[in-house]
């Protein structure tokens, strides 16, 4: 069952089989002649010839079986492409920034109801804010609790037109439904 790891040298076709089941790809990474571990690249199923599955096996737990061995010279770590460590960055950073934003509506006793009222209005293109366990829109409307559309009111110091808070409560009316 366990192999050396150079017997599957990078390029290969291997078949591997992994608690009955079968997975056929091509190994495109080792940590060296006595590692443990192999990964495989296998084609996506939807079709997309740039789109790969890519496995992780420990060759010590599985049973290989070569297919096809490679003569070709593996890839050199210059060609592929980089990774733009920036918008990582930043995505990962927006993630705990939106997962502490989603805790604090929560401690804060904000109602399943108006969450789903403030993420509709967001997701239409409207400027949400919380000011205590209200919604604000474009500080120009205030949503009171229990958030239905009767409870829409222009804010005092905001010119709002008769127009735009009907649109908000036309939405928050929707969403009233579906909740």
């Amino acid at each position: 069952m366990a192999a050396a790891a150079a017997d599957f040298p990078i390029g290969s076709t291997v078949k591997v089989t992994c608690g009955g089941i079968e997975t056929v790809g091509e190994v495109t990474s080792c940590r060296g002649p006595s590692a443990k571990g192999h990964m495989i690249t296998v084609k996506s199923t939807d079709g997309d010839p740039a789109s790969h599955f890519v496995s992780i096996f420990n060759i010590a737990k599985v049973s290989i079986e070569v297919l096809e061995r490679s003569s070709k010279k593996p890839t050199p770590v210059s060609s592929l492409p980089r990774v733009n460590m920036g918008k990582l960055n930043t995505r990962a950073r927006q993630t705990v920034e939106q997962k502490v934003a989603d805790s604090r509506k929560a401690s804060g006793g904000v109602l399943r109801d108006g969450q789903l009222v403030c993420d509709r209005l967001n997701e239409s293109g409207f400027n949400c804010t919380w000011f205590d366990k209200d919604i604000v829109v474009l500080d120009s409307v205030r949503i009171k609790q229990p958030y239905k559309a009767e409870n829409v009111v222009p804010e005092p110091r905001a010119r709002c037109s008769d127009e735009f808070a009907n649109r908000i409560r036309k939405i928050v009316g929707e969403v009233s439904v579906v909740a």
